[in-house]
């Protein structure tokens, strides 16, 4: 199953949206367009990734090679730029589709 972002299923791979109007509201008549967020780093999809896999910030830092704290950190950006507080928020919103993410 692919989600909002493109996300693959079981592998989870981030991608942007198919298209551009998919989220900005456009063809949806009266509906209230979703806030427009700021993109994601390669690291904070990186993150984002690993909390998508459950995985623990020691678990998601071992595989990318870097600190615990590294991990909070870009978990505390990724909460600034969806403008949630919780894990559980982060991955609602990206699944709904409210931000972009860069393509490679």
């Amino acid at each position: 199953m692919v989600g909002a972002l493109g996300f693959s299923f079981p592998n989870r791979v981030l991608c942007q949206a198919e298209s551009a109007g998919r989220f900005s509201g456009e063809g949806q008549g009266d509906q209230e367009a979703a806030p427009e967020r700021p993109p994601l780093t390669e690291r904070e999809q990186q993150v984002l990734q690993g909390v998508f896999e459950g995985l623990a910030n020691k678990e998601i830092g071992v595989r990318l090679g870097v600190s615990e704290s590294a991990v909070k950190s870009t978990l505390q950006q990724l909460f600034r730029k969806t403008r949630v507080r919780t894990r559980s928020q982060l991955v609602r919103v990206a699944l709904e589709g409210s931000f972009a993410t860069p393509r490679k």
